[in-house]
């Protein structure tokens, strides 16, 4: 991995931006919600984008036509984790999909693979990623990851 400081800030600023319009058109909310102070992070910039990427586009998918909302949200737990949430109005994920194995997916155009990778990329960041229904209808993932980067 090529490990660098990101600036969390800057980093989900340009995640935005680009989801921005595929949203819009979608009449999809799409909402960054930072604190003053910006955290960042060391990391592989290129794979966490990937991560967010595939979150993101799920969320839109999932919401298919607005209204909806998405909203990616940072809390700092510890001093040494960032936790990045990315929350959204859809349907929701049936509790008999298990949506981090290979393959499994819920869409008819899907290979099943985005949160399986996804998954793998925060392990190898020394993270974590999970997931939970939000009430009454929509779902969050949470990634938690060390600030310092993943122990070699």
């Amino acid at each position: 991995m090529d490990l660098k400081d990101i600036s969390l800030r800057e980093f989900l600023r340009d995640l935005v931006e680009t989801w921005q319009p595929t949203a819009a058109q979608r009449a999809i909310t799409l909402a960054l919600a930072l604190d003053d102070e910006d955290v960042s992070l060391r990391g592989d910039a290129d794979k966490l984008r990937r991560v967010f990427d595939n979150l993101v586009k799920n969320a839109v998918e999932a919401t298919e036509h607005g209204p909806g909302r998405i909203r990616i949200h940072v809390t700092v737990p510890t001093i040494e984790k960032v936790r990045i949430s990315v929350e959204d109005t859809a349907s929701g994920i049936a509790d008999t999909v298990q949506v981090f194995h290979l393959f499994e997916t819920t869409k008819a155009n899907g290979t099943g693979l985005g949160l399986g990778v996804a998954r793998q990329i925060v392990l190898a960041h020394g993270g974590h990623i999970e997931f939970q229904p939000v009430r009454p209808y929509g779902t969050v993932f949470h990634i938690e990851l060390p600030k310092r980067g993943p122990i070699t």
